[in-house]
């Protein structure tokens, strides 16, 4: 018992300070590589390696931790509101480019996947890699797939799309915080969304409504889409 309080006690604390130190060390220095989220991955991997900790005794200690994500995602709602009336004025081509995006972001996941010739159980995380977590997980347990793999790579897709959006916005010549927010949330998600809100709260808002229709939209695409591939066979 004493041991299991003493994992949880340092992994939680250790978590949380390297996490709040990124985020002040982020804020004197916003460059790519000091992303809060990036920090504290890379050193809690370190910490493990170095503690001894398994993964496994590390995740029940922090796991209370992720509870703060549902009350986070609801928070969003705030900007949402405030930028309601905006998002009455843009609202059919705000649809039709997150449903666009959605289902490109599911179809890019299948032909990659068929590509390198993936088995249908490393298939379906990738299929939901541009939602947010916990939606890409209740999908997968939906289809008793691989819910672990489907957090890793939804958390690899949120990264690279903060990490990268900045060069392919330049290349793209996608200036519009319209544009770049339903970017964001329909290929980063969460991760986009924080992202976007640093650069304004109507983009953040914008990333925001991306992230939720992309969500419903997956969740309806991937279930029936493989069901329409089982049918045939794949």
């Amino acid at each position: 018992m004493l041991n299991n309080l003493t994992t949880t006690l340092a992994a939680s604390g250790a978590t949380l300070i390297v996490f709040l130190a990124a985020v002040a060390l982020y804020k004197r220095k916003k460059t790519l590589l000091f992303l809060p989220l990036l920090v504290t991955t890379a050193i809690s991997v370190l910490f493990l390696l170095l503690s001894g900790i398994t993964y496994q005794h590390y995740q029940e200690a922090v796991s209370w931790i992720s509870s703060f994500l549902g009350p986070a995602v609801v928070a969003l709602a705030i900007p949402l509101y405030r930028q309601l009336p905006l998002i009455k004025k843009y609202f059919r081509p705000l649809i039709i480019s997150i449903t666009t995006g959605a289902l490109f972001g599911v179809v890019s996941g299948f032909m990659l996947g068929a590509l390198v010739g993936l088995k249908m159980a490393f298939l379906q995380p990738l299929l939901t890699k541009s939602v947010t977590a916990p939606v890409a997980m209740d999908i997968m347990a939906l289809l008793n797939g691989n819910t672990t793999l489907a957090a890793i790579l939804v958390t690899i897709a949120g990264l690279t799309g903060a990490i990268v959006s900045g060069t392919l916005f330049k290349w793209t010549h996608i200036s519009h915080f319209i544009g770049r927010g339903v970017a964001f949330g329909a290929s980063a998600h969460a991760i986009g969304t924080a992202k976007a809100l640093e650069h304004s709260e109507a983009e953040g808002a914008i990333s925001s409504i991306a992230m939720i229709v992309c969500a419903i939209i997956v969740s309806i695409a991937v279930p029936v889409g493989e069901t329409i591939l089982l049918t045939m066979g794949w």
